[in-house]
């Protein structure tokens, strides 16, 4: 995860909490995003493997120390080396991040009826455009949200690269702990990533701050154009999956309390960090509130594909087995071929 604007607040990052003396630090943060979308901290295995080198062997001769290879090749297999037949790869040594690219290529084959009552695939998700004569509102109201960059700046830091860890720390959950559910969030993440990159080079939005150079972002501008917001699909996305999966204590929707006005719709706990999620991106410049909309848009309709692809929903399953004290299924065989 991309580190904060502080010293070493990114955590498992490394490169950029060592630049991190002052605001320095937590811009080079930002590029250390791979890492966690992959393995978000939990990884079982370095990057760096296992080097084998010559090992000298425990006795030596005459004062010398014979180099050893590996395997030791004072053993002799005879004709057969020793081998274990594996039948598959397993799950659990699944990259999530990577194994969470396997399904975009089923989502991309579904048809649904979307809400207009027409077929609805991936490309052809309807989304309100923005108003073109409510921008110079849009962009005064990014002004006004200058004033509450410095009480969100290191939060906004440490969501710029992944979205998940926020969602993680709601009920404690990662990878050696619930392995298909946090798998699940990385589907999101992956899906939403693929589909909302693919909308936002047809629309071609210009950046906030190319429009208002005043508005000057504190984080460097993200390579890409502004429309769909990429954290508000993402965010959106993983909390209507983990929706399907989490307990009540996240999932229910409360109401208000006396006195306060009630959010636009009804909203659980996840729904509300999605929505942070998506408003700190405007705080800091990067998003239009319209951006915002259409991110959450977008969200919805992929979650109405996933809900007929085979493959995430025996993922939904076997995550929520987990919260259910069940042993969960293996939910990667609706993407093999038949065994040979």
């Amino acid at each position: 995860m991309s580190g904060s604007l502080s010293a070493g607040t990114g955590g498992t990052g490394g490169t950029g909490g060592t630049g991190g003396t002052g605001g320095t630090g937590g811009t080079g943060g930002t590029g250390g995003t791979g890492g966690t979308g992959g393995t978000g901290g939990f990884g079982a295995f370095s990057s760096f493997g296992t080097p084998i080198g010559v090992s000298p062997v425990l006795k030596g001769a005459n004062g010398v120390f014979r180099g050893a290879r590996w395997p030791p090749s004072d053993l002799d297999y005879g004709a057969t080396p020793p081998r274990y037949d594996a039948a598959a790869f397993p799950e659990g040594a699944w990259d999530p991040g990577l194994a969470a690219i396997a399904f975009i290529g089923e989502f991309v084959q579904q048809t649904v009826t979307g809400t207009n009552g027409q077929p609805m695939a991936w490309h052809n998700i309807p989304l309100t455009a923005w108003d073109p004569a409510k921008i110079d509102d849009e962009l005064r109201e990014l002004e006004t949200l200058i004033d509450y960059r410095p009480a969100i700046i290191d939060e906004a830091a440490a969501q710029a690269g992944d979205v998940v860890p926020y969602f993680q720390n709601m009920l404690m959950f990662g990878r050696a702990t619930h392995p298909m559910t946090f798998q699940l969030a990385r589907v999101g993440v992956s899906v939403g990533e693929f589909t909302m990159q693919c909308y936002k080079m047809r629309y071609s939005r210009p950046r906030p701050s190319q429009l208002h150079p005043g508005l000057m972002p504190p984080f460097a501008v993200p390579g890409h154009a502004s429309f769909p917001s990429g954290h508000a699909t993402q965010s959106a996305l993983v909390a209507g999956l983990l929706a399907q999966v989490l307990p009540p204590a996240v999932t229910r929707v409360n109401p208000p309390k006396p006195g306060m006005t009630p959010p636009a719709e009804p909203a659980s706990l996840l729904d509300r960090m999605a929505e942070r999620l998506a408003r700190n991106r405007e705080v800091v410049g990067l998003h239009y509130a319209s951006d915002s909309r259409a991110g959450r848009e977008l969200a919805a309709g992929i979650l109405r594909i996933l809900a007929v692809c085979p493959a995430t929903q025996a993922l939904i399953v076997a995550a929520r087995a987990e919260w259910q004290n069940r042993a969960p299924l293996a939910p990667f065989g609706a993407l093999r071929a038949p065994a040979p």
